[in-house]
């Protein structure tokens, strides 16, 4: 906020040499001079009200306009993947339609924009290939990810995963997220990094017939006890999803079985493995179950039958932790409800109220987008500017012929449209004969059957559209609108933009509150309101906002004093802090003189001056 702050130093010492004149009548005089300047403040008050408004005038709309060409590229840019989605499922507009209202909701939901939340449903999309299920799935996936801030993306590819890889149905993906989840309870591995790595372990998951949400969870367990072996996440991923591979590599299966026959064992892995699967273990269990018994945990044995680094880390972790896996696999299953909790904790934090007001905004911002218009406008000047440039690159000849055929095709089409107002009029009249036959046989009098004939036959003639008077009327119509047209190029059309709502009104003034007589309101021109439903709610440019909240006011510093030892001169200073237009206001206020005279009432001093000397003015 900018303040402008007019003050006035005023002084007064008296050298009349009237030592008895009445101090009463300067001091009156003195206070008329701190009126004059408030008076000055007051105009300067209504001058910088109307420099503002002014200010607003121009201001207010370049905002305006601004804000509806980014709203257009918002919703543009956002239709735009709609319509990528559209083309990968081959949806119909109708389910289109659902399609967006289900994400506008569940951006609703989660606070997250509408294009968030897209990324989501395009990845179930390209993944399930069903809008239904895609829309279903996404919902659960935002939750999962706004409760533990993990990117929509990510876990959209975790949870089509899980879905493809580990058989979980669809509307089982939400307990799907909770096992996801609960890993970060038992360990470090967390739930973004779980979203991030799980896609590709589940894939090499599924060729050991580790499936469903126990399969999940054993994962999950697994994942958080190779963590403890690494630095971070990602190579706890890397090294893990290296031993799946390795499970049933020749390498390790020779080895496995070579270590079994220097122990004097009957273990041939895949035979143990193939017994496995048919007692529903998974090859992971088998495998560990069988290196713990070949090796008791000795790491160099353990590095023996996976040589390679990655894994026999993962390995080495794996063996060492075996007889609490079942317990760490046990606490993943238990987490029911995890979510849900989560997301309920998130969203009642100070950051889901910004992302809230970020979410209306933008949908409020893709909604004057759709609507306000310059979209299409683009669009129509577009096709006008592509279609003097497609003239422009034709040869003399060919411009010719074009030039010939669009007057062809105009005249057809001025033609065509008078000949239609010409049969638009004519039935507008047919409608209207028999009320006016009716009219004239309730009122009867003399000619009344001569009107009713002719409009009889008035109305056969307009009902028979064969009838030769009715063509050849139909035709000078058309004839007479060819006649009054030029046959130059025909006009490209102007833009059309769609009907807004106007401006919200003034609420009305309160009938009950009263004004004391003789007080003057304040001169004020407030901008006018503007229909938060047309356009965003823009912030003005910065230079604006500064002087949008200035006031203006008048300081008389004081107290006023007189001294009484000779003449009077009093001298009244106005400084203005401001801009430079304000000064010619004060000037005009102080261009009048205030003298200050009093009848003398004793003697003189020798240097007395006369009395009535003006005031003077300075700036």
């Amino acid at each position: 906020m900018r303040t402008m702050e007019a003050r006035a130093v005023i002084s007064a010492v008296d050298r009349t040499g009237n030592v008895f004149r009445q101090v009463a009548g300067k001091m009156n005089a003195l206070t008329a001079a701190g009126t004059r300047v408030g008076r000055v403040s007051a105009a300067v008050s209504r001058s910088s009200a109307a420099a503002l408004a002014t200010i607003g005038r121009f201001a207010a709309p370049a905002a305006l306009a601004a804000g509806a060409v980014a709203a257009s590229r918002n919703f543009a840019a956002y239709d735009r993947q709609l319509s990528y989605l559209a083309n990968t499922a081959d949806a119909t507009a109708e389910q289109m339609a659902g399609v967006r209202k289900e994400i506008g909701a569940t951006s609703r939901l989660v606070a997250e924009t509408p294009d968030e939340v897209l990324k989501g449903t395009q990845t179930f999309i390209a993944a399930l290939g069903d809008l239904d299920i895609a829309t279903r799935a996404t919902r659960e996936t935002a939750r999962a990810a706004k409760a533990f801030g993990t990117d929509i993306t990510d876990q959209a590819a975790a949870g089509v995963a899980v879905v493809q890889n580990l058989g979980i149905a669809v509307d089982r993906l939400n307990r799907a997220n909770e096992i996801m989840a609960a890993g970060a309870n038992i360990g470090m591995f967390e739930p973004k990094d779980m979203a991030k790595h799980l896609p590709s372990i589940a894939a090499a998951a599924k060729e050991l017939k580790i499936v469903g949400e126990a399969g999940l969870g054993k994962l999950v367990a697994h994942l958080e006890v190779v963590r403890t072996a690494t630095g971070d996440s990602a190579t706890a991923a890397n090294d893990y999803y290296n031993l799946l591979s390795k499970i049933v590599a020749p390498g390790t299966i020779d080895a496995v079985n070579d270590m079994a026959k220097d122990q004097k064992k009957n273990i041939d892995l895949l035979k143990e493995i193939d017994k496995g699967y048919a007692n529903g273990t998974d090859a992971v269990q088998t495998f560990l179950r069988v290196v713990r018994e070949l090796t008791k945990g000795d790491p160099n044995k353990i590095k023996e039958l996976v040589p390679d680094m990655q894994a026999n880390r993962a390995l080495t972790a794996l063996i060492s932790l075996y007889d609490s896996l079942d317990d760490k696999i046990r606490t993943v299953l238990n987490s029911v409800g995890l979510v849900d909790k989560a997301f309920a904790r998130v969203m009642k934090d100070q950051q889901s109220n910004l992302d809230r007001m970020t979410q209306a905004f933008d949908r409020l911002a893709k909604i004057v987008g759709e609507n306000v218009g310059i979209n299409a406008a683009a669009g129509v000047v577009a096709d006008g500017i592509n279609a003097r440039v497609d003239v422009g690159e034709m040869t003399p000849a060919e411009r010719d012929a074009h030039v010939e055929q669009s007057q062809r095709n105009y005249r057809k089409g001025v033609a065509d449209a008078a000949k239609r107002e010409q049969e638009e009029a004519d039935k507008r009249r047919a409608a209207g004969i028999p009320a006016e036959i009716a009219l004239i046989r309730q009122r009867g009098g003399r000619g009344a059957d001569t009107r009713v004939a002719a409009l009889e036959a008035e109305l056969r003639r307009l009902q028979g559209p064969g009838s030769a008077a009715l063509q050849g009327r139909r035709w000078d119509a058309t004839t007479a609108g060819l006649a009054a047209q030029s046959w130059g190029e025909p006009p490209l059309p102007p833009p059309t933009f769609p009907a807004l709502p106007g401006p919200a009104p003034l609420p009305p003034p309160n009938p009950l509150r009263r004004r004391r007589r003789n007080t003057a309101l304040p001169a004020e021109m407030p901008l006018p309101p503007v229909n938060p439903m047309r356009f965003p709610i823009i912030p003005a440019p910065a230079d604006v906002g500064a002087v949008a909240g200035g006031q203006v006011k008048a300081v008389v510093e004081g107290p006023v004093t007189a001294t009484v030892t000779g003449q009077a001169e009093v001298l009244v200073k106005v400084q203005v802090e401001g801009p430079a237009w304000m000064k010619s206001v004060v000037e005009q206020s102080l261009r009048a003189k205030l003298p200050l005279q009093s009848a003398p009432t004793g003697r003189s001093m020798p240097e007395a001056e006369p009395a009535g000397r003006p005031q003077e003015s300075g700036w």
